[in-house]
């Protein structure tokens, strides 16, 4: 049974706390499912989001949109810190550094096995954002060197592609190997990622995403360590 169809199951029967949990570690032969919880920020990682860690620790592929920001599966610990702080949740220093180092710790599936697919879109308006212009220079040299990984895919959507190309809001999509046409879907929203499973939402979340056509695949350049170019 994969994460996505024990949860229905779980979540059908009402089963919760450390009973959900113990069945929860069971599922999978892939990275441990609640892996951070021996670390030592544990207690500053929160119910929604750890729920979002097990699922993407079960994931076979992953594909996401984020309009300001580079994907989190590709920012740097720097970088990180720079976009937690900045959430509406006005996050205190403890989780800001757990979320940054968790995030950094979640790379990891995209160069040890099982590797995790990704299929990353991200707007033009994150090469302008950023309040320190070193961390910013720091993660997109990160970003040229993650893109040629042979299970990533990195795009940029222009901001020439005008509103049918953008995406209001960020959005995941995570499909899981035993069903791998379907999956969960993570909305951005205040105070969090909101999952969907159902496939109107799937199909829903494919379109959105699908707009992005116009989106440039990142290269890197043979002219400088740090420099990047598009292709459409």
């Amino acid at each position: 049974m994969s994460a996505a169809g024990l949860k229905t199951l779980l979540d059908h029967y009402g089963i919760t706390g450390q009973e959900r949990e113990d069945l929860e570690s069971l599922i999978g032969n892939g990275p441990p499912r609640q892996w951070w919880r021996d670390l030592d920020y544990a207690e500053a990682i929160t119910p929604a989001f750890a729920e979002y860690l097990a699922l993407e620790a079960d994931a076979a592929a992953l594909m996401e949109y984020y309009p300001s920001a580079f994907p989190g599966l590709l920012q740097t610990e720097a970088y990180a810190q720079e976009m937690i702080a900045a959430g509406l949740d006005s996050p205190n220093e403890e989780r800001v550094e757990a979320g940054a180092e968790v995030r950094v710790l979640r790379q990891r599936r995209l160069t040890q096995e099982p590797l995790l697919t990704i299929e990353s879109y991200f707007g033009e308006v994150a090469l302008l954002v950023a309040g320190n212009q070193s961390v910013l220079a720091g993660q997109i040299q990160h970003a040229i060197k993650a893109a040629p990984y042979p299970n990533v895919s990195l795009r940029m959507v222009p901001l020439s592609a005008g509103r049918p190309g953008l995406l209001s809001s960020g959005i995941t999509l995570m499909r899981f190997p035993d069903d791998i046409e379907n999956g969960f879907v993570f909305f951005e929203a205040v105070g969090g990622m909101l999952p969907r499973r159902t496939g109107r939402d799937v199909r829903r979340a494919e379109r959105a995403i699908a707009q992005s056509n116009g989106a440039r695949c990142l290269r890197r350049t043979q002219s400088s360590p740090v420099s990047a170019s598009w292709k459409s």
